[in-house]
């Protein structure tokens, strides 16, 4: 089995740093090989902008023009990695949570339990909060009757 290597990254959201990073591009020198896709895809091009400018003869003005709109879109595409990444921590948070209670299910021998157990596991997986709370509702008003 081959080790895996661990390899720390640089703080994109730290500005000193965003910066620094963006002058090694400038410069040549920045290594993005293992960078996420987002802060790849933005340094690559950046790195292309910079060589236009540098050995090309891209204009200064049209050079800062690409380089911001590049900026946006890098902007815009970790924020919908961010919500990719929240929506995933969710949805795991999610998986854990039912099968905790899917064990309580099986260990459970009242079939009221086990209803308001499944109730919720139904509700984790879902994410359904309504139907969780009617549910509940209506077996707890169904107990109030029942005494």
């Amino acid at each position: 089995m081959i080790p895996k290597i661990e390899t720390s990254l640089p703080d994109f959201s730290d500005p000193e740093v965003f910066r620094s990073l963006e002058k090694q591009s400038y410069t040549g020198t920045l290594d993005y090989a293992d960078f996420p896709p987002v802060e790849y895809q933005y340094f690559a091009e950046l790195r292309a902008i910079y060589y236009a400018f540098k050995f090309e003869d891209l204009g200064k003005s049209e050079a800062e023009r690409r380089k911001k709109r590049l900026y946006s879109r890098y902007e815009n595409e970790r924020h919908k990695a961010d919500l990719a990444r929240q929506a995933i921590q969710k949805w795991n948070e999610r998986i854990r949570m039912s099968d905790q209670l899917r064990s309580w299910i099986s260990k459970s021998s009242d079939i009221v339990e086990k209803y308001r157990l499944a109730v919720q596991c139904i509700g984790a997986m879902t994410g359904d909060e309504v139907f969780t709370r009617t549910e509940i509702e209506k077996l707890e008003s169904g107990k109030e009757n029942q005494t």
